[in-house]
């Protein structure tokens, strides 16, 4: 990454920064840096609204700041980069992306406290969505989610359910 910001140092190419600054954020996700996390993913969210860039990257930024902003607690902040996130997503055809926000949308009502039958119903629609798509890992991280939600209602039979779904896609997939 040092020879990336040397190049970039010289030449202004705004995509380039967005990149850096992204791939920046990653690193310090990865070592659960919240702080720099949030700042490097600030930079290249303002780059992208300077240059009007709403490629994936522009989403995939907005779910980084997402998980921090959900960490925090202010949920408004997070279902608006999620909102934005997914329109990428959309609009670009990125059918991961997609599903990647619907899931961090149920994260969001989870923690704002709605029922469990709302958060259900997004993580239905995500397995559905993810299953005609053939995008298993989705799909996979969905049954688990919705069996996590029966083991809290103490819905035993339907959590094995919904774990033997997940191991038996995962078995076939994997």
């Amino acid at each position: 990454l040092n020879c990336v910001r040397r190049l970039l140092d010289r030449i202004t190419y705004p995509k380039g920064e967005i990149y850096y600054y992204y791939a920046i954020s990653l690193k310090y996700r990865i070592e659960y840096n919240n702080k720099l996390t949030f700042i490097n993913a600030e930079k290249a969210l303002n780059i992208c609204h300077e240059n009007k860039i709403k490629e994936d990257v522009y989403g995939w930024i907005n779910l980084i700041l997402v998980r921090i902003y959900i960490k925090k607690g202010n949920y408004r902040e997070a279902k608006k980069l999620c909102s934005n996130a997914q329109e990428v997503f959309v609009n670009n055809n990125n059918i991961n992306g997609e599903l990647f926000s619907k899931l961090y949308y149920a994260t969001i009502s989870k923690e704002e406290g709605n029922s469990n039958e709302t958060i259900l119903e997004q993580y239905f629609e995500v397995v559905k969505l993810s299953n005609k798509t053939k995008v298993y890992k989705r799909e996979i991280l969905s049954l688990i989610y919705i069996a996590k939600i029966y083991t809290e209602e103490k819905k035993y039979k339907e959590d094995e359910e919904f774990l033997i779904r997940a191991l038996e896609r995962e078995r076939e997939e994997g």
